[in-house]
Formats: C-alpha cells, structure tokens, sequence
C-alpha cells in the first residue's frame, strides 16, 4: 500500500501546523486541544487540520521570507555565487564561490546552450538543475536533502514568528508576563531557523551547480 505523503509532509507542513495550532490554543486558553480528552477521531480531525495550516504557513513563508526578504534585499543564491564582489550583511550567504569555479560553471553553461550566463533571470539555475535531475542520481538526491532542510526551516522560521506575535498579543490582552517571554523565544528561534533556511538554501544552489560542472557530460546536452 501506497502512502500518499511524503517526509516532508510531516516536517515542512504537519511540524509547523501543529506548533502554530497548539500555540494559539495555550496562548489564549481556548481549549481546542490543550486540558482536553480527545479521542481517535478528534485527534485524526486536529491533525488535517495542523497539515491545511502547515500548506497555509507555507505559501505565507515562501511569499514573505523567500520572495520578500530574500529576493528583493538578500539576492537569490544565483546571484550572490556568480558575484564579483562579496557582499556586506549575512556574508555566510552571500559569499560568492572560487573564481575558476564560478568561471567553468559559466563556461559549460555557454557551450551547451549557446548563450552567455544571465544573472537576471532563472534559466541558468534551472538548465542546471534539470542536467543534474536527468543525468545525476546520486547528486540529485544529495540536492533533495538540501532542498527539504531549507523549505522545513523557511516554513518554521515563519511559524515561529507568527507564534511570537501571538504570544506578545495574549500577553498584552491577557497581561500575562509568561506569556511575553514565550513570544520573545520564539522571536529568538525564527531568527535561528531564518539563519539556518540561509545556510541550506545556499548550499542547494552551490549542490546543483557543482554537480553540474563536474558530473554532467558536456556530450550529452540534449540542445546540441
């Protein structure tokens, strides 16, 4: 029997689903699950439903943390690996790689497409990727683990943010001081988890150009 859900069903959406579901609950005492006997249907109902909240926590963090912040301040991987310069501010993700690296990744790109390497667009990012997908098992697996780790701690970043607005809101409605130190925390571990996004997120873009330059056979371009 098939499992229709993949790991990262339970770590990129069911995880933060269920932090934000069970925080809500204790941060305003609504009694949803908390201080409760459940039973298996109850249970199996709470679960779908932390999983919905998990794909809605998703798209709110691949919008706000990846397109927002990322895109538009810190730069795409692309565009930092292929830099001239590095860069100030969040130096661990904006290093550019080794300059005869950068330069024969860029000159593979060339001679199999034809076209010079365009830092503007994503189609050097996603010709290589396709390469390593087509050509490189063993390396495209090794870019799948990088690619789950960042979108878990990209979706828990967020999550523990929302949490932490929450909790600063009970504690101002509820005025419970406990409260605004459990927010704070949370404040404290979406920015450890936003460093941590960086960190995979980087070392996915330099996974699948790296495997491309050195494991994918100039010969077997399918363009030429």
């Amino acid at each position: 029997m098939n499992i229709p859900f993949s790991i990262y069903d339970i770590f990129g959406y069911l995880i933060s689903g269920l932090l934000l579901l069970f925080g809500l609950d204790y941060a305003f005492n609504l009694g949803w699950i908390l201080n409760r006997e459940l039973g298996a249907q109850a249970w199996t109902a709470w679960v779908l439903i932390a999983y919905l909240i998990g794909h809605v926590n998703a798209a709110w963090a691949s919008w706000c943390i990846e397109k927002m912040i990322v895109g538009k301040t810190l730069g795409y991987p692309t565009k930092n690996l292929f830099s001239e310069k590095k860069a100030k501010g969040f130096s661990h993700y904006r290093e550019p790689l080794d300059k005869n690296l950068a330069s024969g990744i860029k000159k593979k790109f060339s001679q199999m497409t034809k076209t010079e390497f365009d830092l503007k667009g994503h189609y050097p990012f996603l010709f290589c990727y396709h390469q390593v997908k087509d050509r490189c098992p063993n390396a495209y697996a090794r870019i799948g683990i990088f690619l789950n780790l960042y979108g878990f701690t990209r979706n828990l970043s967020f999550a523990l943010t929302t949490l932490g607005l929450v909790f600063v809101a009970s504690a101002l409605i509820t005025k419970n001081l406990g409260n605004l130190g459990i927010g704070i925390s949370a404040f404290v571990g979406a920015m450890t988890f936003f460093y941590r996004y960086l960190k995979f997120f980087r070392l996915h873009a330099v996974e699948v150009f790296t495997s491309f330059l050195t494991s994918v056979d100039l010969d077997s371009n399918p363009l030429t």
